[in-house]
C-alpha cells in the first residue's frame, strides 16, 4: 500500500534489457500462436472481433478487481467477458463506480491498440495518456501515513508528488523511484529501454513481462501503476499475438509470487508467468473462434427446425394428418365395399397394415410412420371360378416445401395417385377430403372386381365351364 515516509528507502534501479537476455517464457507459445491464427483464418472477421473484444473486456475487468477497486466475481467476468447485452445491462443498472472504471480501462485498451498497430510509438506521453484513461473514473486514492490513512486527490497522467513505497507482509518498505527528478529520469530510461535493439529481439512475452516489470519497479503514478504496467505489457502482446494480458482475480496471489520473484533476480519465473497467462488467453480465443457464432437463439431455431416438414407444419403434424388421410380412405373403401351387398362365393376384405411398406416412396415424399401404415383390399372367388385380387394403399408425406399434397397409391398401379392438398387434411380433414376419396375409391373396387371378373373367367374357361347362353 503507498506510503508517505519521512526517511526515503533506497530505491534499486529496474534492471536494462541486457539483464533479461536469454529468457525463453514458454516452449509453447509458437503453437499456441499457430493454432490461434489459423483459427481467424479460418472465422470471419466478426467473429475474431467479437472474441478479441471478449479478451478485452475480460482484461478490463481483471485488471481492476486485481487491485481492489471492485467486487468482480467469477460469474461477472464471464458475463461481461461473453455476453454484450448483459454488460449493456450492467452498466445502466450499476449505481457504484464499477461500470465506470471497467469502461475507462476500455478506453486505455484503445490507446494499446493504436500502440500496438504502430500508430503511436512507446513514448512518456502515451504512458500519461493510458494512465489518464484508465483512472478517469477514479478521483481519490488512499495513502497511509505515520499520521493514519488519508484520501487525496489522485492527479490523473501527471508523475507523482509524493513517495508511494509500499509496507510488505513482514513489515519491511519496499521503495519505488522517489518522486521528482529521479521519477523522470527513470521513466526516460524505460522508454529508452522499450527502443533498444536488445528490447526488439526480446520474446514477445519476454518483451511485456519485461516492460511490466521495470514499470512497476519505477511506479510513476501516485496510484493506478498496476493497471497501466498491464496495458503498456498488453500493446506487446497484442503487437504479436493479437490477445492482452490478462490476470484472473483467482491467478493474483501467483502473480504477485511472480512478480517478487523477479524482484529477487529471478526474472524467468515472471517471463513464464506472463507467457502461460497469454497462451490461455489464446487458447481461449482459439476455442471461442471454432465454437462459432454467439447466437443461442439461432441455434435453438435451426435445431427447432429439424421438427419442421413445411415452413407451417411439424413432422409430428405432418404424420397426423397422414394417419387422417389412411383413416378417411379406409372408411371409404369399407363404404364401398359394404354397398355391394353379400355375394355368394365372394369375399371382400379390409385390412389395415403394420410395418413399412415394401415399396419406395418417390422423391419429395416419405412413407407415413405411425402405423397402422396402409390400408389393404382383398377380394376373393370360391371356386370354380377361383380368383383373387390384393391392392395395398399408401398415403405418402410430403418432405419438403416444393411438394404441397399428401399423395395416395396403389400397389398394382404406382403410376395411379390420388393427390390430396396439405391445406385440405391440415389443421383438420375438410369435407371436400370425403368428397375426392370417395369416387377414388369407388374406381379401386371396380378394378377389383373387373380383375375378379376376368381372373374368374379365365379359372372356369381352364376348367371347361362356359357361362350361361343369355
Amino acid at each position: 500500500m503507498p506510503q508517505d515516509a519521512a526517511s526515503e528507502p533506497i530505491y534499486t534501479l529496474f534492471p536494462s534489457v541486457s539483464e533479461w537476455t536469454g529468457i525463453d517464457p514458454s516452449p509453447r507459445w509458437d503453437s499456441f500462436l499457430a493454432a490461434l491464427e489459423d483459427a481467424k483464418r479460418n472465422a470471419t472477421p466478426e467473429a475474431v472481433d467479437t472474441a478479441t473484444e471478449a479478451a478485452l473486456k475480460a482484461a478490463a475487468v481483471s485488471t481492476g478487481a486485481i487491485e481492489g477497486l471492485y467486487e468482480a466475481d467469477r460469474g461477472f467476468t464471464i458475463t461481461v467477458a461473453l455476453q454484450a447485452a448483459a454488460w449493456e445491462a450492467q452498466i445502466a443498472s450499476d449505481t457504484g463506480k464499477r461500470a465506470r472504471l471497467i469502461e475507462a480501462q476500455l478506453k486505455a485498451f484503445d490507446l494499446v491498440l493504436d500502440a500496438a498497430t504502430g500508430a503511436q510509438p512507446m513514448t512518456e506521453a502515451l504512458i500519461r495518456r493510458i494512465h489518464e484513461e484508465s483512472c478517469r473514473a477514479q478521483e481519490t486514492y488512499v495513502v497511509h501515513t505515520p499520521q493514519g490513512s488519508q484520501e487525496r486527490p489522485l492527479p490523473l497522467g501527471q508523475y507523482k508528488d509524493h513517495p508511494n513505497n509500499v509496507i510488505q507482509a513482514d513489515g519491511t518498505v519496499f521503495a519505488y523511484a522517489p518522486p521528482g527528478e529521479s521519477t523522470s529520469a527513470e521513466m526516460a530510461r524505460f522508454v529508452a529501454e522499450l527502443s533498444s535493439a536488445g528490447f526488439a529481439d526480446l520474446a514477445p512475452a519476454a518483451q511485456a513481462a519485461y516492460a511490466h516489470y521495470a514499470f512497476i519497479r519505477v511506479h510513476p503514478f501516485a496510484d493506478g501503476n498496476g493497471r497501466v504496467a498491464r496495458a503498456i505489457a498488453s500493446i506487446y502482446l497484442y503487437r504479436a499475438a493479437g490477445v492482452p494480458l490478462v490476470v484472473f482475480q483467482d491467478e493474483r496471489d501467483a502473480y504477485i509470487a511472480a512478480l517478487e520473484a523477479a524482484d529477487a533476480g529471478r526474472h524467468q519465473e515472471f517471463a513464464e508467468f506472463v507467457s502461460a497467462a497469454t497462451e490461455e488467453t489464446m487458447n481461449i480465443l482459439v476455442q471461442r473462434l471454432l465454437a462459432g457464432p454467439d447466437d443461442a437463439a439461432a441455434a435453438v431455431r435451426d435445431v427447432r427446425s429439424l421438427r419442421y416438414a413445411t415452413r407451417d407444419w411439424t413432422h409430428e403434424q405432418m404424420d397426423a394428418g397422414a394417419t387422417a388421410l389412411n383413416n378417411a380412405l379406409a372408411a371409404a373403401l369399407q363404404a364401398e365395399v359394404d354397398a355391394l351387398g353379400s355375394m355368394d362365393g365372394v369375399d371382400y376384405q379390409i385390412f389395415r397394415g403394420h410395418g413399412a411398406s415394401t415399396v419406395d416412396a418417390p422423391a419429395g415424399t416419405r412413407m407415413m410412420i405411425r402405423d397402422p401404415r396402409y390400408v389393404q383390399l382383398e377380394v376373393r372367388s370360391a371356386p370354380p371360378a377361383a380368383a383373387s385380387y390384393e391392392a395395398i394403399f399408401d398415403v405418402l408425406v410430403p418432405t419438403s416445401d416444393g411438394e404441397n399434397d399428401f399423395v395416395v397409391r396403389t400397389s398394382k398401379d404406382l403410376h395411379d395417385l390420388l393427390r390430396v392438398p396439405v391445406r385440405s387434411v391440415l389443421p383438420t380433414v375438410k369435407m371436400s377430403v370425403e368428397l375426392l376419396i370417395q369416387p377414388w375409391a369407388k374406381r379401386m373396387v371396380r378394378k377389383a372386381l373387373d380383375h375378379l371378373l376376368q381372373e374368374g373367367t379365365n379359372s372356369l374357361e381352364k376348367s371347361g365351364y362356359k357361362p350361361p347362353s343369355g
